[in-house]
């Protein structure tokens, strides 16, 4: 589901707008409540909402966020709405009630950067986009949906759905934490191993970073090590038995979907020692390569296929 709620800077000043544009410029989410007009029903969590903006210049869509559930301050009547729906008092009847919902505003656009009506008249045309819009909430359909996600990923680069090269966090740490036995251990031993194979890399003058991809259902994904002169993409894993070998094929070939050229783009699996051969064929078998560290550096299953 998805819905186009709308601002009127004749009648909302949207005082935070100027600071969310901001903020969401550096990849950062904000949080706010918007009105859903007269709507009791149909918008569930998770929904897509796009923010228009209407008046009499520059109308266009300005922002794209998610449906979260009310805080627990929100007034809430469960007997008159549905969640994630609220009643609150009408933003701009104080003697009145009003229907809104909580969003997660992933990236709020400048009036320059924002869709235009003629934009979205010739990729959604089954939306009234050049016609007044008269109450916030409605439907967008599967259709007008998918075209303007397409055109409101330019405007997003950084929650577009896609994978964005991003510099390797301090993955060596002194402290990590234990959970359900021996979670701590594997972190860290996961940690020592991407470092010393980062800098084996960064001997070689392969300067290593990771991918950040978000997907299109709102999720945020970290690749462990991009291999940028190779364009492999690896993961690594504290053992190298089978559950952890079968966990990361799922990942690698997951996160591949998103690449730009994801046919060119090798993938490993980086483990503390060499897998079972039954496990070397599993990984052949989705053309995935083993690396394991050795005391002169490191070896590997088979080479990069496309290098």
């Amino acid at each position: 589901m998805a819905i186009v709620a709308t601002w009127n800077p004749s009648q909302d000043q949207f005082e935070k707008y100027e600071g969310f544009v901001a903020r969401t410029a550096t990849g950062e989410y904000v949080f706010d409540r918007w009105s859903v007009g007269t709507r009791t029903r149909g918008i569930e969590l998770g929904d897509r909402v796009f923010l228009f903006r209407q008046g009499a210049d520059r109308r266009g869509i300005v922002a794209a966020g998610r449906v979260l559930n009310p805080e627990p301050d929100d007034p809430i009547d469960s007997d008159r709405v549905n969640l994630p729906i609220f009643l609150d008092t009408h933003w701009r009847d104080p003697g009145a009630l009003g229907h809104y919902v909580r969003v997660r505003w992933e990236r709020v656009a400048s009036l320059e950067e924002r869709l235009t009506v003629n934009e979205l008249l010739a990729a959604a045309p089954g939306f009234a986009w050049a016609r007044p819009i008269r109450q916030s909430g409605r439907n967008l359909s599967e259709d007008d949906l998918a075209a303007v996600e397409a055109l409101w990923a330019e405007r997003d680069p950084f929650h577009a759905p896609k994978a964005v090269p991003v510099a390797l966090e301090q993955i060596h740490t002194t402290q990590y934490w234990t959970q359900g036995g021996d979670e701590g251990s594997r972190i860290r031993t996961e940690a020592e191993l991407c470092a010393r194979y980062v800098r084996y890399l960064a001997i070689r003058g392969v300067q290593a970073c990771r991918l950040r991809i978000r997907t299109p259902d709102g999720f945020t994904l970290w690749t462990d090590i991009f291999d940028p002169e190779n364009d492999e993409l690896i993961e690594a894993k504290s053992d190298a038995n089978r559950g952890a070998v079968r966990l990361a094929v799922g990942q690698l070939l997951d996160y591949r979907r998103y690449l730009a050229t994801p046919e060119g783009t090798d993938l490993a699996l980086l483990v503390p020692n060499a897998p079972s051969q039954d496990l070397l064929e599993l990984l052949e078998s989705q053309a995935i390569s083993a690396i394991w560290p050795i005391d002169s550096g490191f070896t590997r299953s088979s080479s990069p296929r496309h290098h």
